[in-house]
C-alpha cells in the first residue's frame, strides 16, 4: 500500500532513544525505507514520511499510526526479519531491525483491485454480517507454536509498571525488605515523566529513574524485568506474563507464572482519543504519541499540526511542538474557557487558542490535508477549515485497569476528573479481609508528578503493613512541583449536536475498529466495546448512564492454550530446548508423554542396535550426554512443605537437608505408586519433585486434590514447572572428567559434591543447577541449565568428549539393573514392596498417604505380583505388554540389552523371583505365543559399582 506524498519528516536534532550513527535500512511494501538503531516500526515509518500504511479491517479505509501504546488500531501489517521469517510479536512498537520487511495489506494485490479499494473503501478484510453485527479481525498473538520457556517466580510484592509510581513503591518496598518483582511492559523503565519534561529534586526525571533503577539493581532483594507484560491476573495474586528476549537459536519466548502475596499496579494510564468525523485518516494521532515521538525520537507527523482537547494535556504538545519549531495550526480547547497554567503559557507563545471549539471534520482520504474548527456543541457544518497536514487530540485519560477488573475489582466514575477511576473501597482481598492488589498512581486515576508519587508512596506502605514488614524512615519522597491544571470535561463525541448520519464514520474504539454505527450492535454477537476508551463513549451515548465494563485478558494465543493443566494432549506437541539439535544430527524419535525425545542417534546405515551399542558402551565405559528435559519437575513451597511432602511422599523428606537429594515414591490410598523420582531440597521451604514424563501432570493434579480436600489449610504452593529448566544428563566413569574441562577450578571431587547431593555452579559463565546422581546407575550428574543457554552448553559438553545419547541406550542399562519404568507400575497397581522398592518407605513415619494399605496382611502375601526378571530362551526380546494367561504374570519393560547381547525384560510375576526357572507362556500384542523364564530381576549390576563405578 503506498503512502502518498511523504509530509511526515524526521527533525535534524533530538531523540533520546535512537543514535543516528547506526542508519537501519528497512522496507515497506518494497520500498527501501531507512531508520536509526533505538527507532521503533512506527518512528520509522513516520520518519520516512509514510502516513497511510495500513487499512481498516471494517471498511478497507487507510489507516495510519494512532498512537505508541496499546489500543492500536488492527491495520494488517506483516513483519518479516532480514531472514524472510515472520517476527513474532509484531506491531508498531517494536523495534526497527536492519533488514526488516514490512508488507501492507494490498501488497501483492493487482492494480486493478486496489485501485477499486482506494475508490470505493471495499476490502476483503471489512463487511458486515448478516445479523448487523460487526466482524472482529483476530488479534496477532505474541508468536505461533509455544513458548520456549515456563518460569516460575514467588514474590512478597509484585510492582506492574515501571514508571516513576512503579519506581517508587519498589524502592519502598524493597527497603522494607520485601521480596520485590518489578515488571515494565517497555523495554526501559521510566513511563512518560520524560517526554513530559518532568522534574524530580531539582533534575530531570531521567536522571532521577536512573538513580532510582541503580538503588534497586543493588538491592538484593528486589528483581527487575523489563519487556515483560503482566497480562492476566487471577485469584490470590497468581499473575500471568509474556515476554520475548533474544536467545541461542532466535527469540526466546516465557511464559511466566508469578505467585504473589501483594500487588501494586502502576500500570498507569491511557490516553483517548476523541470522536469526529474522519478521525480515522492517516495523520490523526494522540497527543501523548506525538509527544512521545518528538522527544524519543525526533520525528513529527507533519509540519502543520492542528490540537483538539478537552484537558490541559493537549497543551503539553502543542508547546513541545513549537519549541521543536513545527507549527501549530489552531488548539481548539473545547472547553468553554481556557483556563490553566499549560493554557496561560500557549497563549503567551503566541499559539491560536480557541475556547468552546474543536475539530468536526477532517478533508482528506490517505492524508490529513485539512480540519474543520466549529463549536463543539454545533451541528457539524458551522466553523472553517484550517490547513494542516497532521492532528494531535487529546480525550483525556482512563487508568489501564484491565488486570484490576481480572482480579475483581471494580471502577467509579468520578466527575471532577471525568474519567472511571478504581473504587478504594472494592479493592480485591482476601478471606479474611485483608487487600492483597493496590493501584497506585495514575492507575488509580491520579494526576501530576507529586500526586502519583504520593499515591505511590501511601500503596506501598499498604503492601508492607499487610505483610507485617515496616517501612523505613529514610524513604523520602522525590520532590516535584505541584502541577495545576485546568477541569477536564467529558465529552467525546463530537460535535454533539450532530446528525447520527454525520458520526456514522467516526470512530471510537481503534482496538476493534468499530464506528459510531456500530453502538447499536454492542449488545449482539461477540463483538463488544474493548478497554475503558469504548466504556466512556457508550456511556456518553447512553446518556451518561453506567456501561458494562469488560476487560480483555491481553493473553497470546500459545500462553492461553498452556493455561489448563488438567489434561495431556493425545499426541506427543511438546519440544525440548535442544530438539532442533536431536533433529540436525539425525534423531531417532519416541513419544514420552506430551513430549518428543530422541531414542538413539543412528549413524549412516547403522541399525538401531548398532546405536545402541555404541551409546550404551559410552556409558558404561565413558561419558554419554542425554536431554531429559521432559522428565517431570514439580515446585513445592511454602511453610507448611516439608511436613505436606512427607504425607505425598512414603520416604521422609522433610527433615531432608538442604543440598540434599533423595529418591521418593508417592502413593496412593491404595498402597499403589503413583510416582517416583529424585527430591532435592532448595532451602528452607522449597523441594524440588522430579517425576517420569508419563506421571508428572497425574502426580500434580494427585498434589493438588490433597491440599485442597485434606489439608486446604496448610500453606503449600505447587506447581509444574518443566519448562522452566532443560535438562541434561551425564553418565558414566568418565563424566567427570567432561565436566572439568568445562568447570575450571570448581571443585568436582566427592568431598565437594557427594553423591545425592546438589550444588549451583558456573561450567564457562553458563549457571547450571548441577545433581550428582546418575540415571542408569555408576557415576553421572544431571545439568539443569535454562532452555536458552542448553544449546551452547550442550555443545561445549559434546566437545569435551561426552557422547550423544538417546533415551534407549539409558533405558536398557536400567533395565538391566532391575529399575523398571515408575509409569508403567503405576498403571498396573504395583506397590513399592512388589518393585523390591521397600527401601523408599520411611517405617518410621507415623503416617503418609498409603500407610493404610501398607500395612494390610494382603501387602505381604508372597504370591502378590512381584517384581522378577523375565528371558526367552532363543534371547529374542519379549514384546512389552504381553501376558502370561496361567497366571496373569505382565511384562513391564523389556529391551534388547546391549551388556548380555540378547533379548531382556521386568514383568510383575505372582510370586516374583522365588519362582526363578519356570517357564512361563506370554501371549504378545502381535498374537504370538512366546516362552519366557523366570529370573531374578538384575542382570548386570555385578559389573559396576552402586554409586560411583
Amino acid at each position: 500500500m503506498r503512502g502518498g506524498r511523504r509530509v511526515s519528516c524526521r527533525l535534524p536534532e533530538g531523540g533520546r532513544r535512537i543514535d543516528r550513527s547506526r542508519r537501519l535500512d528497512f522496507t515497506f511494501d518494497g520500498r527501501a525505507l531507512k531508520g536509526f538503531e533505538g527507532d521503533t516500526l512506527a518512528s520509522a515509518l513516520i520518519g520516512s514520511g509514510m502516513a497511510a500504511i495500513g487499512r481498516s479491517s471494517r471498511d478497507g479505509a487507510a489507516r495510519g499510526v494512532l498512537g505508541t501504546g496499546r489500543g492500536e488500531a488492527e491495520i494488517g501489517l506483516s513483519v518479516a526479519g532480514a531472514d524472510g521469517l515472520a517476527l513474532p510479536g509484531a506491531s508498531l512498537a517494536m523495534p526497527l531491525q536492519q533488514g526488516m520487511g514490512v508488507t501492507g495489506p494490498d501488497a501483492g494485490r493487482p492494480d486493478l483491485v486496489r485501485a477499486l479499494s482506494f475508490l470505493f473503501g471495499s476490502s476483503s478484510a471489512g463487511g458486515r454480517r448478516d445479523d448487523g453485527t460487526v466482524p472482529v479481525r483476530p488479534k496477532s498473538s505474541l508468536a505461533d507454536g509455544v513458548p520456549s520457556e515456563i518460569l516460575h517466580y514467588f514474590a512478597d510484592i509484585l510492582v506492574v509498571g515501571g514508571g516513576i509510581a512503579g519506581l517508587q513503591a519498589a524502592v519502598a518496598a524493597g527497603a522494607a525488605g520485601a521480596k520485590v518483582l518489578l515488571l515494565e511492559r517497555a523495554p526501559r523503565f521510566g513511563g512518560r515523566a520524560p517526554a513530559d519534561g518532568v522534574r524530580l529534586d531539582g533534575v530531570p526525571a531521567g536522571d532521577w529513574i536512573a538513580t532510582a533503577c541503580a538503588q534497586l539493581e543493588r538491592m538484593a532483594n528486589v528483581r527487575l524485568r523489563p519487556g515483560c507484560e503482566a497480562v492476566r491476573i487471577g485469584a490470590q495474586g497468581l499473575v500471568f506474563a509474556q515476554e520475548t528476549a533474544a536467545g541461542d537459536g532466535g527469540d526466546c519466548r516465557r511464559l511466566w507464572k508469578i505467585g504473589a502475596r501483594q500487588v501494586i499496579l502502576a500500570t498507569g494510564g491511557t490516553e483517548l482519543p476523541l470522536c469526529f468525523p474522519g478521525n480515522g485518516v492517516p495523520g490523526v494521532m494522540l497527543a501523548s504519541a506525538v509527544r512521545d515521538l518528538l522527544f524519543n525520537h525526533a520525528v513529527t507527523p507533519g509540519r502543520r499540526v492542528a490540537v483538539s482537547l478537552c484537558n490541559d494535556g493537549g497543551y503539553r504538545t502543542a508547546l513541545a511542538l513549537h519549541r521543536a519549531g513545527v507549527a501549530v495550526a489552531c488548539i481548539a480547547d473545547l472547553r468553554g474557557e481556557a483556563q490553566g497554567p499549560l493554557a496561560a503559557e500557549a497563549a503567551a507563545a503566541g499559539l491560536r487558542v480557541a475556547p468552546g471549539m474543536a475539530i468536526t471534520g477532517i478533508r482528506g482520504r490517505r492524508r490529513v490535508k485539512a480540519a474543520r474548527i466549529g463549536a463543539a456543541d454545533g451541528d457539524g457544518k458551522d466553523g472553517s477549515w484550517i490547513a494542516c497536514d497532521a492532528v494531535a487530540v487529546s480525550g483525556g485519560w482512563a487508568p489501564e485497569a484491565e488486570l484490576l477488573l481480572q482480579a475483581g475489582g471494580t471502577l467509579w466514575w468520578d466527575e471532577s476528573r471525568a474519567m472511571f477511576r478504581p473504587d478504594p473501597e472494592a479493592l480485591p482481598a482476601a478471606a479474611d479481609g485483608t487487600v492483597w492488589l493496590r493501584p497506585a498512581g495514575q492507575a488509580a486515576g491520579h494526576a501530576g508528578s507529586a500526586e502519583v508519587l504520593r499515591d505511590a508512596a501511601l500503596a506501598a506502605a499498604g503492601a508492607v503493613a499487610a505483610l507485617g514488614l515496616v517501612l523505613p524512615d529514610r524513604i523520602a519522597l522525590p520532590a516535584a512541583p505541584e502541577e495545576e491544571e485546568g477541569p477536564a470535561e467529558g465529552r467525546w463525541l463530537l460535535p454533539s449536536g450532530a446528525s447520527p448520519a454525520l458520526l456514522r464514520s467516526a470512530i471510537f474504539d481503534f482496538g476493534r475498529d468499530l464506528s459510531v454505527a456500530d453502538l447499536p450492535t454492542l449488545g449482539r454477537g461477540p463483538c463488544r466495546a474493548s478497554g475503558i476508551g469504548g466504556a466512556e463513549l457508550d456511556a456518553e451515548a447512553l446518556a451518561r448512564g453506567v456501561p458494562l465494563i469488560r476487560s480483555r485478558t491481553g493473553l497470546a494465543d500459545w500462553a492461553e492454550a498452556l493455561l489448563p493443566d488438567d489434561a495431556l494432549p493425545a499426541r506427543p506437541v511438546l519440544r525440548t530446548p535442544l530438539h532442533g539439535w536431536h533433529a540436525a544430527h539425525g534423531a531417532a524419535w519416541e513419544e514420552a508423554g506430551p513430549w518428543l525425545r530422541p531414542e538413539s542417534f543412528p549413524r549412516g546405515a547403522d541399525s538401531g542396535r548398532a546405536a545402541l551399542l555404541r551409546e550404551a558402551g559410552a556409558a558404561r565405559q565413558g561419558a554419554a550426554l542425554a536431554d531429559v528435559s521432559p522428565v517431570g519437575k514439580l515446585l513445592v513451597a511454602g511453610p507448611d512443605a516439608g511436613r505436606f511432602l512427607d504425607m505425598a511422599y512414603a520416604g521422609s523428606l522433610g527433615t531432608l537437608p538442604p543440598g540434599f537429594c533423595r529418591y521418593a515414591l508417592a502413593c496412593g490410598e491404595n498402597g499403589a505408586v503413583l510416582s517416583g523420582g529424585m527430591v532435592a531440597r532448595i532451602d528452607e521451604q522449597t523441594w524440588l519433585c522430579h517425576a517420569s514424563p508419563a506421571t508428572s501432570a497425574r502426580f500434580e493434579a494427585h498434589l493438588r486434590r490433597l491440599l485442597e480436600q485434606r489439608w486446604p489449610g496448610w500453606q503449600v504452593f505447587a506447581a509444574d514447572i518443566v519448562g522452566q529448566f532443560a535438562q541434561i544428563a551425564l553418565a558414566g566413569p568418565g563424566s567427570r572428567a567432561v565436566l572439568a574441562e568445562l568447570a575450571g577450578e570448581i571443585e568436582l571431587s566427592d568431598a565437594a559434591l557427594p553423591v545425592m547431593h546438589w550444588r549451583d555452579r558456573q561450567l564457562c559463565g553458563i549457571p547450571v543447577r548441577l545433581f550428582r546422581y546418575a540415571l542408569a546407575g555408576g557415576l553421572g550428574y544431571e545439568i539443569a541449565v535454562a532452555p536458552s543457554r542448553a544449546p551452547e552448553l550442550w555443545h561445549m559438553l559434546a566437545a569435551a568428549g561426552a557422547v550423544p545419547c538417546g533415551t534407549a541406550a539409558l533405558r536398557a542399562l536400567r533395565i538391566g539393573r532391575g529399575f523398571a519404568g515408575i509409569g508403567r507400575a503405576a498403571a498396573l497397581g504395583a506397590a513399592p514392596q512388589d518393585l523390591g522398592l521397600g527401601r523408599a518407605v520411611s517405617p518410621r513415619k507415623a503416617d503418609y498417604i498409603g500407610k493404610a494399605a501398607h500395612g494390610l496382611p494382603a501387602m505381604a502375601d508372597p504370591s502378590r505380583p512381584q517384581l522378577a526378571g523375565l528371558l526367552t530362551p532363543d534371547g529374542a526380546v519379549l514384546p512389552e505388554g504381553s501376558v502370561a494367561a496361567a497366571d496373569g504374570a505382565r511384562v513391564m519393560a523389556s529391551c534388547w540389552s546391549p551388556v548380555r547381547g540378547r533379548g531382556i525384560a521386568l514383568g510383575l510375576v505372582p510370586g516374583g523371583a522365588r519362582r526363578s526357572g519356570e517357564l512361563l507362556d506370554f501371549d504378545a500384542p502381535d498374537g504370538r505365543v512366546l516362552q519366557a523364564r523366570i529370573t531374578g530381576p538384575v542382570f548386570h549390576a555385578a559389573e559396576e559399582a552402586r554409586a560411583d563405578g
